[in-house]
């Protein structure tokens, strides 16, 4: 996967689950994050769950298999932040 796509599971597992609160977080474009949130839909790695009804809002959940995705997200976040401290 991309660093995009990577930044985005890094700040769904941090708790961030609404659109605006991920683009933020992540520091991706608005186009950016939406292909990457229809590519994590499309492969089952999130799951998306409406929250509002006026206006119409939508929040990103990890499915069990973006969930499983925990060990690797954060051995990868571990060796960035090894390898920013060196």
């Amino acid at each position: 996967s991309d660093q995009w796509s990577w930044l985005v599971l890094r700040s769904l597992f941090l708790g961030f689950n609404q659109f605006a609160d991920l683009r933020d977080k992540a520091g991706a474009a608005r186009g950016i994050l939406v292909s990457r949130l229809q590519d994590l839909l499309k492969n089952s790695v999130v799951r998306k769950h409406q929250y509002d009804d006026a206006p119409i809002r939508f929040e990103y959940r990890l499915s069990e298999i973006g969930l499983a995705l925990y060990p690797i997200v954060f051995s990868i976040e571990v060796g960035e932040s090894n390898r920013q401290s060196h």
